[in-house]
């Protein structure tokens, strides 16, 4: 009886001995920090430490991590989407741009310097060219490029017209006497109108018989007047563009890249280079996006002056009257219209008057759109996109 509790004594006083190994949690996993930690290790005093505190403390060290893994990676650990790739779109308040740059933080980003001949990188503003530009400050504080874009060539018109004169007559064609010919078909003597008179200089009985040809009569007077209308509205750009330098660097890249400030508002999210002339965006950069702007507009768009072709039109009911008189100027007879033939009716006739109406008009010339709109001075910008 006596060496049974003795045997008991000695099991019990060997216990702690085994509970308690340096290498063994309570829960026995090894502990022996991260291997990327090259070797060194403080995890192991954390370990025992923890080995002392209740069970809901193990739960609290692990489930930090949403995807169970206790290695504390920062870009698995608060991944807004709980994917444990790393994608750093997903990353919530992590503290750096992406896992590859640690030490560049957001809203920071890792971008390329810009190539021999380039300016930048830096900010860029694009608004609408009648508002104010926002001026250049921190953290790119040097005003770099003003430029416009977005160009507008709104429609001319060159329209020419002519107004008639207030003189035009009708003037021209001929009476022809036909001796006892009732159908006009034995012309004997043609008498040319002229001043709108046929005179005959001679006078015939009121019986005798006239044809009276219109073939030749035509519109006469002073010439038209040219009338233009002219409308060519300035082109303009729609669109200002500014560029601001002098960003300094604020953390740190792998390779070249450049860890740049994130543009503050009413700034464009993106870094641009930028160089005179129209270029090729730089091969193998981040600064993709070719955007082109100008100085300013050259519109030489003119129309030319109008004018007006030679006096022409036409003449509506034509007819000629027969008079008792050799100067149109006696006692009317009868009227004959164009084609027709007839006798002089109530008077023996010396003359024939001419009666038409005028309809003048005129051929509108020139009036053409010349020159064109060229924009000065390019100048472009390959943004990130």
């Amino acid at each position: 009886m006596r060496m049974t509790r003795w045997w008991s004594y000695l099991v019990l006083a060997g216990l702690p001995c085994g509970c308690f190994s340096p290498t063994q949690t309570m829960g026995g996993s090894e502990t022996g920090g991260s291997e990327g930690s090259g070797g060194t290790s403080t995890a192991g005093s954390a370990s025992n430490t923890s080995a002392s505190n209740t069970s809901a403390s193990n739960t609290s060290a692990t489930s930090s991590d949403p995807t169970g893994d206790p290695s504390g990676d920062p870009t698995t650990a608060t991944s807004s989407s709980g994917d444990p790739s790393g994608d750093p779109t997903t990353v919530a308040d992590s503290g750096t741009s992406d896992t590859s740059n640690p030490g560049c933080e957001q809203p920071n980003r890792c971008v390329d310097p810009a190539p021999a001949g380039w300016s930048g990188p830096g900010a860029s503003f694009l608004g609408d060219i009648d508002a104010p530009t926002p001026p250049c400050a921190s953290p790119y504080p040097l005003p770099a490029l003003e430029a416009e874009g977005g160009l507008d060539v709104p429609a001319a018109s060159c329209d020419c017209d002519c107004t008639p004169p207030g003189d035009a007559y009708c003037d021209g064609g001929s009476v022809t006497y036909n001796q006892n010919s009732a159908t006009c078909d034995l012309p004997t003597t043609t008498y040319a109108i002229s001043d709108g008179c046929a005179n005959f200089g001679a006078e015939y009985f009121s019986t005798r018989y006239f044809e009276f040809d219109a073939t030749l009569v035509q519109v006469f007077g002073s010439n038209c007047s040219a009338v233009s209308s002219f409308d060519i509205p300035a082109s303009s750009h729609q669109l200002a563009v500014v560029t601001c330098d002098g960003g300094d660097t604020v953390g740190a890249c792998e390779g070249d890249a450049l860890c740049m400030p994130a543009p503050a508002d009413p700034f464009q999210d993106r870094l641009c280079i930028w160089q005179d002339g129209d270029q090729q965006c730089p091969a193998d950069t981040m600064y993709t996006v070719k955007e082109l702007y100008y100085d300013g507009i050259n519109d030489d768009r003119a129309c030319s002056p109008c004018s007006c072709g030679s006096l022409g039109g036409t003449c509506t009911n034509v007819s000629v009257t027969m008079r008792a008189d050799n100067a149109c100027a006696g006692a009317s007879g009868n009227s004959i219209a164009a084609g027709g033939c007839g006798t002089g009716g109530a008077v023996a006739p010396n003359s024939a008057t001419l009666v038409a109406t005028a309809n003048p008009s005129c051929t509108p010339g020139g009036g053409d759109l010349g020159g064109d709109v060229s924009e000065l001075g390019p100048h472009t910008l390959c943004c990130t996109r």
